[in-house]
């Protein structure tokens, strides 16, 4: 899932761009900067202070990461640290529609963490078989 497209020198600009959108007026988790510290410490060998990070516009980070799977790669660790949340705050929940809209990302996951968040676990599984390999293979099986 993390970084399989990204390199070590995207980092910062990763860095920059999941605290624009996950750390707005303050983290809603204190456990949010010490999962980032430590994926990009044990991931990428960055370190960085994730309360003092400066953020970065969607113009800035779409100059400097062009490559579409980096951009899912982002999205992905945005939708990641929201996950720790107990809920996903409606600003937080609208930025990171925009940062994938603006980016031209299609990534279907928020939708999977907004059910997760609201424990609807039958519907985030729905969501996740229609978003994973699994729904063909299941819709095969008979007993499915």
């Amino acid at each position: 899932m993390f970084f399989k497209h990204t390199t070590r020198a995207d980092a910062p600009i990763m860095a920059r761009a999941v605290i624009s959108t996950c750390r707005q007026n303050g983290w809603s988790n204190a456990i949010q900067p010490q999962f980032l510290r430590t994926i990009f410490h044990d991931l990428m060998s960055y370190d960085c202070d994730f309360e003092t990070l400066d953020p970065i516009s969607i113009d800035e980070f779409a100059l400097a990461m062009p490559e579409p799977a980096k951009r899912n790669e982002v999205l992905d660790l945005m939708l990641a640290t929201e996950f720790l949340c107990p809920s996903i705050s409606p600003e937080i929940s609208d930025a990171i529609n925009l940062w994938a809209q603006k980016l031209a990302i299609n990534n279907n996951g928020l939708p999977l963490i907004r059910d997760l968040s609201r424990k609807l676990v039958a519907q985030a599984q729905q969501d996740f078989y229609r978003s994973n390999y699994f729904y063909d293979e299941d819709l095969a099986t008979p007993d499915f």
